[in-house]
């Protein structure tokens, strides 16, 4: 008589941000909505993907993007990892000095024209020349309503949450 060994649990995990590829696999494992990756220097994490070894993680940023694909990794090593919707959200800065290099290279027919830049949204914020700032006590019931959303919005599926994520932006917007 064969014992299955006990389920473990689901590993719910919103966002990451200095983690192996290897990790991320695994945490998107029990995560079908997706993780967010958070870097402050977004050019780090893409010249990584130049180091020894490292050469197919672009790749799987790539296959992250879109949020349907199923990825499965196998090796000898460790224990197989099923992912049924690998979806990555990254989120980052940098200089624009320092990504310039990967823009050149997107650009030409190289390795890195593979579109990993081009699904970059780019956010420049203007210089401001003044800022003041205002204390104002939060709208309670706003806040309160938008708890129970964000609440909502991590349990459901990706389509029910992009539902509630576009309530939440109008929440957000009252609350401050």
């Amino acid at each position: 008589m064969y014992h299955k060994a006990p389920k473990k649990a689901p590993w719910k995990k919103y966002y990451t941000q200095d983690t192996t590829i290897e990790m991320l696999q695994v945490i998107l494992q029990d995560n079908p909505n997706g993780t967010l990756v958070l870097r402050d220097e977004v050019v780090s994490l893409i010249s990584s993907f130049e180091k020894k070894g490292h050469e197919s993680d672009r790749g799987f940023y790539l296959e992250g993007w879109n949020g349907t694909n199923a990825y499965t990794v196998e090796r000898l090593s460790r224990e197989s990892v099923v992912i049924d919707q690998v979806c990555l959200s990254l989120i980052g800065t940098t200089q624009p000095g320092a990504f310039s290099k990967y823009i050149r290279g997107s650009l030409n027919n190289g390795h890195e024209a593979d579109g990993l830049v081009p699904r970059f949204q780019l956010m420049v914020c203007p210089k401001i020349d003044r800022y003041v700032q205002h204390d104002v006590k939060p709208n309670e019931t706003s806040r309160n309503r938008l708890m129970i959303y964000w609440k909502r919005l991590i349990t459901f599926n990706r389509i029910t949450s992009l539902i509630y994520a576009k309530k939440i932006i109008t929440l957000v917007m009252d609350f401050h």
